[in-house]
């Protein structure tokens, strides 16, 4: 399970540097790919006064509280603790069933360890779908605002050729 969050978490925080690379490139701003940063690209003169800084604020907003964890794990190697990021106590108490299992002192049975598990499995699926509904909201809104843009760049590159 820690795995599959670890590589969400990975995909969720890449959406926003994917973001503010695209707007470079649609904006023909000339940044170096590694410096299109949050701030050196929303508050450039041509894009601050679009809705397109709106949308990469809101994006932002979305994936804020999951960079910590993403940053844990991909520069330090730790992986969330899956009970933590849901604030599960019951996870954490399942947690130490197996682990003692583990060591060969059962004190649960292990089908209904299973059992157990996969409740929570669901609650862990249907909140990380709602966090992903969430995005895709917000980034369907982004690539909303950022295609007039786009295609009026493509309509004056026509004219002029």
């Amino acid at each position: 399970i820690e795995y599959h969050y670890s590589h969400f978490l990975i995909t969720l925080v890449s959406l926003l540097d994917i973001s503010l690379r695209l707007t470079n490139t649609v904006f023909c701003l000339g940044n170096r790919e590694r410096d299109c940063k949050f701030d050196l690209i929303t508050k450039n003169s041509w894009v601050v006064r679009t809705p397109v800084a709106g949308a990469l604020e809101e994006i932002s907003k979305l994936i804020y509280p999951h960079k910590e964890g993403r940053n844990n794990f991909v520069h330090c190697g730790k992986t969330p603790k899956i009970a933590s990021v849901m604030k599960s106590e019951y996870l954490n108490n399942l947690d130490r069933f197996s682990f003692i299992e583990m060591c060969g002192k059962p004190v649960v049975d292990r089908k209904t360890l299973e059992l157990a598990y996969k409740g929570q499995v669901k609650k862990i699926s249907a909140r990380l779908q709602d966090e992903t509904n969430s995005v895709f909201d917000v980034v369907w809104e982004f690539f909303n605002k950022l295609e007039p843009i786009y295609e009026n760049h493509v309509a004056t590159l026509r004219a002029s050729s």
